[in-house]
């Protein structure tokens, strides 16, 4: 009874271990004045965790589970070059008009969302400025899962 138990225990971990995960989900801001603000049009991310890759992400955003870094703080578009550099090995998508994206075909283990969600906001003198920022969620996905995120502030 216990090889019998055993086997099925291994045949079972066996096939969760093939099958390919989903992260789907959409990342958004509210202004102060109450509207949403959504990644549409900006790039998703997708880095799987590494300690090296860990440590980037602790740097740009302070936190190893989700983060935001104001763009009037640093220039965002900088912190994403950072990690969509080689050494990252990231996969992207575009977030559509709605601000929704879908990662598949992943195999199981963790992954950091980054993504950007920028609006211009008229200034005085015609010079507009810039709002929102980088955010970023840590993931895990295994055994064929679909899992839904929602990145925020």
């Amino acid at each position: 009874m216990k090889i019998r138990t055993m086997l099925l225990f291994s045949l079972l971990a066996l096939s969760a271990c093939g099958k390919s995960n989903v992260i789907e989900g959409n990342a958004l801001l509210r202004t102060r004045g109450g509207d949403v603000r959504t990644c549409a049009g900006y790039q998703v991310l997708l880095i799987p965790e590494t300690e090296a890759r860990r440590n980037a992400v602790m740097k740009l955003f302070e936190n190893g589970d989700h983060g935001y870094r104001q763009a009037a703080v640093s220039n965002s578009d900088a912190a994403l070059g950072v990690l969509n550099s080689a050494k990252m090995k990231s996969v992207n998508q575009t977030c559509d008009a709605q601000g929704d994206f879908v990662f598949s075909d992943l195999s199981s283990g963790s992954y950091f969302l980054v993504t950007e969600v920028l609006w211009d906001v008229p200034g005085s003198y015609g010079v507009s400025n810039i709002q929102g920022g980088a955010l970023m969620k840590k993931v895990s996905v295994s055994g064929g899962a679909t899992q839904r995120v929602v990145i925020t502030q």
